[in-house]
């Protein structure tokens, strides 16, 4: 099966895809205003460290996701200490991105539509996608990329009549910890939220590298949210972005070319939709994977629609209105995320070594 996995290029158009999901529409944590684009590198440069322990256990056990990983060092029993908690962070996460599509459709696209018209239609093609086989899933990840992108750079060059340099100005105005701050904010919301991706690698060719695909899919995404957050910049400006909601479909309503051309801000909405299913068939994957190994099953397929149903309720049942939705990313969400996406990687990872190394650890010795 690894001879028709997904290759190094395909897993890297994933992560992207991944780290655009929902960031597309509600952008980065915006507490450094004009600076935040410095705040998205900083972010990339705390995260460095971290997708280097990412990849580094996968490259000790290749060929194998986290879930096997974790019960090769701990044993069937003591793995599940590790693996269920990755299972709900995998569902919750992609809860909080049908949510997003509840609220920014019923927001800025069609107020008052029932929740289940707009994200049912959602939860059937990321479940499709998930069901998928590597091959495709690798296939669809370089076609949405290739939109994304293609619809970015159209963005761009509409805008270009509107862009207002002077409102990334004055560069460095906000002091180095609100900066640093931001940029922790931006390490767990999206960058750090690729732990996900570890539940991955079982897919992909035997010829993929783990670092490769960490460093390359996160810088290229990173660049990405940075000449987003700079788009947006320059065409609202620090104050009206601070207060919006989707900074990205208020950058858009405003471009125009003249009288023929107006009202584009569709395109992020189709942007949306595309790196949206992605992340959340990509969360449903790993969640059902982990559920398999819980409860010993050898196909994960089977398992893609129950885990959609839950996540359909967990989205119905989160959040009873957008502005706890956006407290809770804002606020506390990088607090909740530490022990998914930093304790629970390095407890593993630092038992990998000791495995690698002939140190014994507690659990079944398998092979």
């Amino acid at each position: 099966m690894r001879s028709e996995g997904i290759t190094t290029r395909q897993t890297v158009y994933l992560f992207v895809l991944f780290l655009l999901g929902n960031t597309i529409v509600l952008e980065v944590n915006f507490d450094s205003k004009q600076d935040t684009w410095i705040a998205v590198i900083a972010g990339f440069l705390l995260s460095v460290a971290m997708l280097l322990i990412y990849s580094r256990t996968l490259k000790l056990f290749p060929g194998k996701n986290f879930y096997e990983i974790a019960e090769l060092i701990f044993g069937r029993v003591g793995s599940k200490i590790f693996i269920i908690p990755m299972v709900w962070y995998s569902l919750h996460l992609a809860s909080i991105v049908v949510c997003n599509f509840q609220e920014y459709i019923e927001l800025v696209e069609l107020p008052s539509t029932p929740r289940g018209v707009i994200v049912i239609p959602i939860m059937i093609v990321s479940i499709v996608i998930a069901k998928s086989k590597y091959n495709v899933l690798g296939r669809w990840g370089t076609a949405a990329l290739v939109l994304v992108v293609s619809i970015f750079l159209i963005s761009i060059i509409l805008s270009l009549n509107k862009l207002q340099p002077s409102n990334l100005l004055p560069v460095l105005s906000r002091p180095f910890d609100t900066i640093l701050n931001s940029g922790y904010k931006i390490l767990a919301f999206p960058l750090a939220e690729t732990v996900v991706f570890m539940t991955m690698f079982d897919m992909t060719k035997k010829n993929v590298s783990p670092h490769k695909a960490y460093i390359i899919g996160i810088s290229i995404g990173c660049l990405l949210i940075i000449l987003i957050v700079i788009r947006n910049l320059m065409l609202l400006g620090s104050y009206v972005m601070e207060h919006e909601y989707y900074p990205s479909y208020t950058a858009l309503r405003i471009i125009s070319i003249s009288n023929f051309l107006s009202r584009i801000e569709g395109f992020i909405s189709t942007n949306f939709i595309l790196a949206g299913v992605t992340k959340i068939a990509i969360c449903m994957i790993s969640s059902a994977k982990g559920l398999a190994k819980i409860v010993n099953i050898k196909s994960y397929t089977g398992l893609i629609v129950p885990v959609g149903f839950f996540v359909l309720f967990l989205s119905f049942t989160s959040f009873n209105k957008a502005t706890q939705m956006f407290v809770f990313l804002e606020k506390y969400y990088c607090i909740y995320a530490i022990p998914f996406q930093l304790l629970i990687p390095v407890i593993v990872w630092i038992a990998a070594e000791f495995k690698t190394r002939g140190v014994a650890i507690t659990g079944d010795r398998q092979p």
